[in-house]
């Protein structure tokens, strides 16, 4: 009797041993401060050197933003790296193969990220600490061949990577990205249109309209909703029974991406407001 109840008790414990630690996502996001502030391309060489190590898969690049990628036996990690000359920062992007609970800023996730995440920090933090002089001529010549990854992103991608730092919860279809704001249950849609070599970014969110209430009803109010630069308009459809919101900007290396998903999100609740003020959206 004695015997299984040990093996019963031994059973339990083992079984608790096999549950996987969840942990905040956030946990991994902090800055971490250089010891020694450098120039931005040592620190980019760095992580780059680091992630290859780590096994990591360097998808796209732009200044100051790595993104990569690690696979292997059936899970994957897809994160950002910010870094300026002073710190740099992970942000969780994806994951497969990962125990995890939650989204946005409550994301709980296995332990084994954070682990793998760490090894990443201390990785880093030896090869900008300095090699010892033997060494360096080796880590010179190889960081000499090293070259910025191609960015193969198209302008929607580039757009849904920085939406996906500040939070958004952004997921592809065929043409565009459902992207949804932390702490904001409506979605918006992404999309980008590029014609006579100008390329413009769509934001659209979508309010149902109120039943056997036909568009034409309403053509004064979606006119008057209109910016004048015609940067956010309101328009009716009733083949889907729907009001689109659309913010239309130009792309370019200027385009302050976040503040134009707020100012979107700004627009569209102002619409919808004065919209259900008329009857003319489902309540």
């Amino acid at each position: 009797m004695r015997v299984a109840r040990f093996v019963g008790l031994m059973a339990l414990v083992v079984c608790a041993a096999c549950e996987p630690r969840l942990l905040p996502a956030s946990d991994a996001t902090d800055a971490v401060l250089i010891a020694s502030p450098s120039p931005e391309s040592e620190v980019r060489e760095a992580i780059i050197h680091s992630l290859n190590e780590e096994r990591f898969q360097t998808e796209s690049e732009e200044p100051g933003f790595i993104r990569a990628r690690f696979e292997r036996g059936g899970r994957m990690i897809q994160i950002a790296v910010e870094y300026s000359g002073t710190q740099y920062r992970f942000r969780y992007l994806a994951s497969e193969g990962f125990e995890s609970q939650g989204q946005g800023q409550d994301l709980l996730i296995d332990e084994r990220y954070h682990k793998q995440i760490k090894k990443l920090k201390k990785q880093i933090d030896q090869r900008l600490a300095g090699p010892g002089p033997s060494a360096a001529a080796a880590v010179g010549a190889t960081d000499a061949q090293a070259q910025p990854a191609e960015d193969t992103r198209s302008e929607g991608q580039v757009i849904v990577d920085i939406l996906a730092t500040q939070g958004y919860a952004c997921v592809a279809e065929e043409a565009r990205w459902v992207c949804t704001p932390p702490s904001d249950p409506w979605p918006m849609t992404v999309s980008y249109v590029p014609e006579n070599g100008v390329t413009t970014i769509w934001f659209d969110s979508y309010s149902t309209r109120a039943f056997a209430k036909p568009c034409n009803r309403f053509n004064a109010a979606t006119k008057d909703l209109a910016k004048a630069d015609h940067s956010f308009t309101a328009s009716c459809d009733d083949a889907i029974q729907s009001f689109r919101f659309n913010t239309a900007v130009v792309y370019g290396p200027d385009l302050d991406v976040v503040a134009w998903a707020k100012d979107h999100r700004d627009r569209r609740s102002e619409a919808h407001s004065l919209l259900v003020s008329v009857g003319a959206i489902r309540q």
